[in-house]
């Protein structure tokens, strides 16, 4: 089995709650002092693991591909492409914890308010 001298790939995911949110993450400054590149480098496995398997998946993402940190920098000054996963708003939904024997007393207020029918 034969290595190539050619860089790995690395696959980054950012993910937020609105283009806002990805848009903040792409000014983080990741530039690290000159003599830690080689030390950061090896970190990029980790963070790019971590990104796409660690963490909560939000309705917009963007991803990046890059082989070194200079790339990854460069690319995160650069517009990225952002996609979203919700085709509908999101609905709200109640949960009553802990209410004992008055949930019902809830239930029936809340009815009047939340629950209406389509012909009303």
């Amino acid at each position: 089995m034969a290595f190539s001298a050619t860089p790995l790939s690395r696959l980054f995911l950012l993910s937020a709650n609105g283009e806002c949110g990805l848009a903040y993450m792409r000014i983080i400054p990741c530039r690290p002092p000159p003599n830690t590149i080689r030390l950061r480098e090896g970190l990029l496995d980790s963070l790019a693991c971590t990104l796409c398997e660690s963490r909560s998946r939000f309705s917009y993402s963007a991803t990046i591909v890059a082989q070194d940190i200079l790339d990854l920098e460069g690319r995160l000054q650069s517009p990225v492409p952002v996609s979203s996963s919700r085709a509908t708003p999101p609905r709200t939904g109640f949960i009553f914890t802990g209410q004992g024997a008055q949930w019902w007393v809830m239930v029936w207020a809340l009815s009047g308010i939340c629950w209406k029918s389509p012909q009303e």
